[in-house]
């Protein structure tokens, strides 16, 4: 399958980046492989106010549009916590050092590594 953008980044990145990018996407999408952490995009934590809600951290990291979009993606069943489902809207982290190199992530597509700085 040639994936949408290969020749882009073939362009200016060479072939072999274009054809590692897309074998690790399809690893981290398709496959549920999330192992490929470096290719995440981050988004630091510094910027929360903790204790912080679960849904307020979806809804600040541009993974949903607003907190509402955030809390019915929670009760949905589409977000998930390196891996873990996450059904609780009220779930609430003391500080970022407990998500600190997660990957959070809504749906199947739409995801970022939390950091604390």
């Amino acid at each position: 399958q040639k994936l949408l953008g290969l020749d882009i980044v073939s362009q200016y990145h060479g072939k072999e980046s274009a054809l590692e990018a897309q074998q690790t996407a399809v690893k981290m999408v398709l496959q549920g492989d999330m192992s490929q952490t470096e290719a995440v995009p981050e988004f630091s934590l510094a910027s929360v106010e903790f204790p912080a809600k679960l849904f307020y951290i979806v809804s600040a990291s541009g993974l949903c549009k607003s907190s509402s979009e955030a809390r019915k993606k929670i009760a949905g069943g589409a977000v998930r916590l390196d891996d873990d489902r996450i059904s609780d809207q009220n779930l609430t982290f003391d500080s970022p050092a407990e998500l600190d190199g997660k990957v959070l992530r809504v749906g199947k597509k739409n995801f970022v590594r939390l950091v604390k700085n």
